[in-house]
């Protein structure tokens, strides 16, 4: 830390570095908030995350927010989120666009966090504003 300046608040975790599986999310979640994490965005497909009920509980337990998910169709992701009953995540992280299942999940009330990344479709800005211009 640089002297006279203040440590950043840690938003959140991303738990790629996970795997693809858990073998104790309570502990896991635990821990991600006792080293200062406000939220979690989940990289595993939705069916490695158990029950969407008992994941709010967890989330809840540990005071953390559910950022976003990341893996899965955006379809599985949705009808996961749709399952939950308290919470919602901020965000449903997509690299590409599939169309009909964006507007399907937009008109659910879920936000989209378009994630230009190389080597996919959307892999530069010239490819994501023309999303972002017709989808606020």
């Amino acid at each position: 830390m640089v002297k006279g300046c203040a440590m950043p608040p840690k938003i959140g975790l991303q738990t790629i570095i996970w795997g693809p599986e858990f073998h104790d999310l309570d502990d896991a979640l635990a821990l991600t908030r006792k080293i200062g994490y406000r939220g979690v965005e989940f990289a595993q497909h939705p069916s490695k995350l158990g029950d969407p009920e008992e994941l709010e509980r967890l989330l809840g337990k540990h005071g953390l927010t559910l950022l976003g998910l990341a893996k899965g169709t955006l379809r599985e992701r949705v009808r996961f989120c749709k399952r939950m009953k308290k919470m919602k995540p901020l965000y449903l992280y997509v690299e590409d666009w599939e169309e009909e299942d964006a507007k399907a999940a937009l008109k659910a009330g879920f936000t989209l966090a378009l994630h230009p990344h190389q080597f996919n479709p959307i892999d530069r800005l010239s490819r994501a504003l023309p999303l972002l211009e017709a989808h606020e």
